[in-house]
């Protein structure tokens, strides 16, 4: 999924001694069967016909423009300008909203050409605000606003004492990185949005005892259109050492992370299409299983039981990652949200914030800091809690168990229960 910003917090920072020994990128004792890697050619077949499906063969950099995005709300804006007639042979017709004009068209687009034609003035009284306002939210007023905002979410972190909790990295995914590549083709922070560089913002981070997460893309081009890695993963890695990331977001890339003597947490993302449970944890500390998550119900539990499929191979040093968490993004009732972090939490996930740190609700807050809660997701144990039974119409009435350490005398478990 590629939002603008995402906070991993604690299972990403189980206890050290639990983690790969050495670099931390490389898991050791692994629980995985004896299953082939996937090769760099595989990869690039792949990533190559999703791009061709999703841009019907086009280059991405020309269609993807502020032209077409200005255009495309233009056009919206002019939509109350166009009157739908009734006709008894076509079933409808489209005729201009000029006052007078009684022209008719067969499709709204025409009558917008027509508009722009024959009445400019109306048309640029509608589209003009638009058109403005687009393009300062894309050219002007989106200048500093990405490093602005992870300085903000580095400072909201620490003062609302959800670092204290164990959330300790700030991750940037997607379009941080200029649209193309330097002189000597090395990756370049985007000027408009981290003007100040990103090993700034990483210093900074470092400073308030936080790390610095980053994503980029095994192909030519990331899901938003700038440079992949694809052909330049030791100089990305490089470049990502020298800027003091410790954290990475992206498909297949062990050798090149080893190859830094950097510590960096290596976070593999390639949506469980090879299902990376089977061969990742020689690779990396944490592995995509599923798809991208929405902020529905439906997606939320969906993803949980497919990443239950896999509760075997998580374990200290390597987790099962069913995507950031959506607590307070607005598509679930609270209660939901409540259900969504416990079950993240019992899988033994990555618990990455998925929404604005600087504004969220009390109540959002009370469910991301809910220390037994986090205290469960943290057992050093690292057991990922599975699915044991599912009752009622649709199985709507679970109950996930894990085992945790021992506290006291005897072990514990933690179980959840949740209906729809």
């Amino acid at each position: 999924m590629n939002r603008g910003t995402g906070i991993t917090g604690p299972a990403a920072s189980k206890p050290e001694s639990h983690e790969a020994k050495g670099l931390r990128h490389v898991r050791v004792d692994s629980k995985t069967s004896s299953t082939s890697d996937v090769s760099a050619a595989d990869w690039e077949k792949k990533l190559d016909t999703t791009w061709q499906e999703r841009l019907n063969g086009q280059d991405p950099l020309v269609i993807l423009t502020a032209k077409d995005k200005m255009d495309a709300a233009a056009a919206e804006v002019l939509e109350p300008l166009v009157r739908k007639i009734r006709d008894e042979k076509y079933g409808w017709k489209y005729g201009c909203g000029s006052k007078g004009c009684k022209k008719p068209f067969h499709v709204p687009e025409f009558v917008h050409k027509h508009l722009r034609l024959k009445h400019p003035d109306l048309a640029l009284e509608s589209t003009s605000k638009v058109r403005e306002d687009l393009y300062n939210q894309n050219y002007m007023k989106y200048v500093y606003v990405m490093l602005y905002l992870q300085l903000n979410n580095t400072d909201a972190l620490v003062s609302t004492g959800l670092a204290a909790l164990g959330y300790n990295f700030i991750n940037i995914d997607d379009c941080w990185s200029y649209v193309k590549r330097g002189k000597q083709d090395q990756l370049l922070p985007d000027p408009k949005t981290f003007p100040s560089g990103i090993k700034y913002l990483a210093d900074y981070v470092d400073g308030k005892g936080l790390k610095l997460g980053i994503y980029s893309d095994a192909g030519k081009f990331t899901c938003q259109v700038r440079p992949g890695s694809l052909g330049h993963e030791n100089d990305d890695v490089a470049i990502f050492a020298s800027w003091g990331i410790d954290y990475l977001k992206y498909p297949p890339m062990r050798d090149a992370l080893n190859s830094t003597g950097h510590q960096i947490f290596y976070s593999l993302c390639e949506w469980g299409q090879y299902d990376p449970a089977l061969w990742a944890g020689k690779v990396g500390n944490s592995w995509r299983t599923t798809d991208d998550i929405t902020d529905t119900w439906k997606s939320m539990t969906d993803i949980a039981d497919k990443n239950n499929k896999w509760a075997s191979y998580a374990g200290p040093g390597g987790w099962n990652d069913p995507d950031m968490l959506e607590v307070d993004n607005g598509g679930m009732t609270l209660a939901e949200y409540r259900s969504h972090f416990s079950i993240w939490a019992l899988m033994k996930a990555p618990l990455l914030i998925g929404c604005d740190v600087r504004n969220m609700t009390s109540e959002t807050m009370e469910i991301l800091s809910n220390k037994e809660v986090i205290q469960v997701n943290k057992d050093p144990l690292g057991v990922q809690g599975r699915k044991i039974l599912g009752q009622g119409k649709y199985g709507c009435r679970e109950v996930i168990f894990t085992v945790c350490f021992p506290t006291c005398s005897r072990q514990c478990c933690s179980h959840m229960v949740f209906l729809l």
